[in-house]
């Protein structure tokens, strides 16, 4: 039966992960299915004031603002597990620019506001993913500000020459040069509903802002093409296709992917989508023999880390393995009964890299 599943979630689980669990479900109960009609009055709520924002744009009765540097924009239309933050690390790398900003909201981290800009210096204050960005690119000015104003004017005193927005395509009050939307070719339309009831954000129409739009997480050139036949009829963008991949595990062990065989690991994650990262566990033939999933950008705490490491180690667990985002939240100075570790990846660009070029250049313009 569904129903206790849910019961058990409830108990187990905040309301967050409840939602997303009965979004998820293939068969529901009667309790489930009500919720969903809740969820769904909700959505036509938040559908309708999208709608009214964008029409007041589109009449120019609210109109965006240029910003005082060239700005590109890393964004989507759906909430959560696009693969924005591994994009946005490649597109700076291939800049290879001296002076580029990378501008976050610092989602759910501790102290971004919009009165402050922060550099990231801890992830659990300023959020992980600009903590991330930062650590793999130390060159970069990584900014945090839920004003994104702010942060360019700060990016530009700075020396600045460019500032990319790791997400913000719904923040319309701010002009940007170049957007770029990222497409989940797993579920590229958020089930078909606004949030709370599905995913989306904006409607598959507000691609047509889109300069260039990636499709993320493709596994082969036939799904490829049929969802660059689905985006077609919303947009000229554009558009190109790739994934993330695998390099290696990192941590407070190291292994190579060819090492990864069979070994049994348990695994943790607080992602937007984290059967993403479950399933690269098993295209590596990885023995996940112990698995906890958290919210998005959640911290997993200590005594909660000991207590899994612990079961993982019970059944016969070599490591914990977890996402990068996850681990520079973590204590990682301190030894643990088991090493604790991250499976590192980069996204790479598979369809249609003229696009990507052409995007490449198109950026680089910005600066001359």
């Amino acid at each position: 039966m569904i129903f206790p599943s849910f019961v058990k979630f409830k108990q187990g689980m905040n309301i967050e992960m409840f939602i997303v669990r009965i979004i998820e479900a293939k068969k529901v109960c009667f309790f489930a299915k009500s919720i969903r009609g809740v969820l769904y009055i909700v959505s036509l709520l938040f559908r309708v004031i999208v709608s009214f924002k964008n029409l007041l744009y589109s009449c120019r009765i609210l109109k965006e603002k240029e910003a005082k540097l060239p700005t590109v924009c890393v964004g989507n239309i759906v909430a959560g597990g696009v693969g924005k933050t591994p994009f946005v690390e490649m597109l700076v790398n291939d800049l290879a620019l001296e002076n580029t900003a990378v501008i976050s909201r610092g989602y759910r981290s501790l102290g971004a506001s919009r009165k402050n800009v922060l550099r990231p210096v801890d992830a659990n204050y300023c959020g992980d993913e600009a903590f991330l960005l930062q650590r793999k690119m130390p060159k970069t000015l990584v900014l945090v500000s839920r004003n994104r104003k702010l942060a360019i004017d700060a990016a530009i005193r700075r020396g600045a020459e460019i500032a990319i927005l790791d997400d913000g395509m719904q923040s319309r009050s701010l002009k940007k040069q170049v957007l770029i939307a990222l497409v989940n070719a797993k579920d590229p339309f958020g089930k078909g509903y606004f949030l709370p009831r599905g995913y989306l954000r904006e409607s598959p129409k507000a691609l047509s802002r889109a300069d260039y739009i990636c499709v993320t997480n493709v596994e082969s050139k036939k799904q490829y093409d049929l969802l660059f036949q689905e985006l077609k009829k919303f947009t000229p963008a554009k558009i190109m296709g790739g994934k993330k991949q695998a390099t290696g595990v990192c941590g407070q062990k190291s292994y190579s992917i060819e090492a990864l065989h069979r070994k049994k690991v348990g695994a943790f994650c607080g992602l937007g989508d984290p059967g993403q990262f479950f399933e690269m566990l098993s295209s590596l033939h990885l023995h996940v023999v112990e698995n906890k999933v958290l919210c998005d950008h959640k911290k997993l705490e200590e005594k909660a880390l000991e207590d899994f490491i612990a079961k993982s180690k019970a059944e016969g667990a070599e490591f914990v393995l977890c996402t990068e985002k996850d681990y520079v939240k973590l204590d990682t100075e301190r030894s643990y009964e088991l090493p604790v570790c991250f499976l590192q990846i980069v996204f790479k660009v598979e369809y249609e890299t003229k696009n990507y070029n052409d995007l490449l250049a198109s950026t680089l313009k910005l600066t001359n």
